[in-house]
């Protein structure tokens, strides 16, 4: 895991990295007000960056929040799909998907040895 001290992070446009195809699958797999879940099944997908952190919505409240990140690009499945407004995020921690998958299965009562 990597912390970083709420840094702003402009998203990239999904279409930037995935085909049409691959966009229009990705945003029937989200769910809305699911992002940690969201991002979490993106990480596993392909292997990639889970990151948290927030996003302020219209009213400037903040919004705890789940995106991804691959090489050196950060996307958002959740937003792109429902709240195409966000173009922002702030970023507080990175996890590679081992590490968010072992964290999911503790949080969720799910008995595994590592």
């Amino acid at each position: 895991m990597e912390t970083y001290n709420n840094i702003e992070i402009i998203l990239t446009p999904l279409q930037d990295i995935f085909t049409d195809d691959d966009v229009e699958i990705l945003k029937m797999l989200a769910e809305k007000d699911y992002c940690h879940y969201n991002a979490f099944v993106i990480a596993n997908l392909f292997e990639i960056k889970y990151c948290e952190g927030y996003y302020l919505d219209k009213d400037g409240c903040i919004v705890s929040h789940a995106f991804n990140k691959m090489g050196d690009k950060y996307f958002d499945v959740s937003t792109a799909k429902y709240y195409p407004y966000v173009e922002r995020v702030y970023l507080k921690r990175e996890f590679s998907s081992d590490e968010i998958t072992k964290i999911f299965l503790c949080e969720n009562n799910c008995f595994i040895t590592f």
